[in-house]
């Protein structure tokens, strides 16, 4: 029980007290009524499968290049608050309503622009500058600070005020 960090009691009590992910999503989906009505109609938002956790381990949520449905990582949102289910939930809306904002031919140039060498790198796509500003200005007017990748670096850096898009365009291209 030492190697394992204590008792079978009480690694069960600690799963039950830490909050569910899907419990937590629900919720931040009955936020995101209120907050992002026109993204969250209609949308699918489930637990994402096994094949999407291999495919992209390392993300918090995915949404659909061609559908805008949503998908989230339990295992990468375990232990996480119900802000920032929220912020995911937002972040991944944000992107919904990019994809239904064009048309399919649109959504797979983009597809293929994002998976073929020499696109730009995650954190300095146009789409998710967007959808990760969504979620600064979200904590900011809540009094939160969040973690988001430096737009620049793509390393993650607490932002606690609202980056001005030009002034991260200017600092992508290295000027001032």
């Amino acid at each position: 029980d030492a190697l394992c960090g204590g008792s079978g009691t009480e690694v069960m009590a600690q799963k039950k007290t830490r909050p569910d992910v899907r419990e937590q999503f629900a919720r931040a989906r009955q936020l995101m009524q209120t907050e992002m009505p026109a993204e969250e109609v209609g949308a699918s938002i489930e637990p994402m499968g096994i094949l999407g956790r291999m495919a992209v381990p390392g993300a918090k949520a995915l949404t659909n290049p061609l559908t805008g449905n949503i998908t989230y990582n339990v295992p990468m949102n375990e232990g996480g608050t119900d802000a920032e289910a929220a912020d995911t939930l937002l972040h991944e809306l944000t992107h919904r309503r990019q994809i239904k904002a064009r048309s399919v031919p649109q959504r797979l140039k983009g597809m293929l622009g994002d998976l073929l060498p020499g696109g730009l790198p995650y954190h300095q796509r146009p789409d998710e500058i967007a959808a990760f500003e969504a979620e600064i200005r979200r904590a900011v007017g809540q009094g939160r600070s969040i973690y988001t990748p430096s737009f620049a670096t793509g390393e993650m850096t607490e932002q606690a005020d609202i980056p001005l898009r030009s002034a991260m365009l200017r600092s992508m291209k290295g000027t001032r």
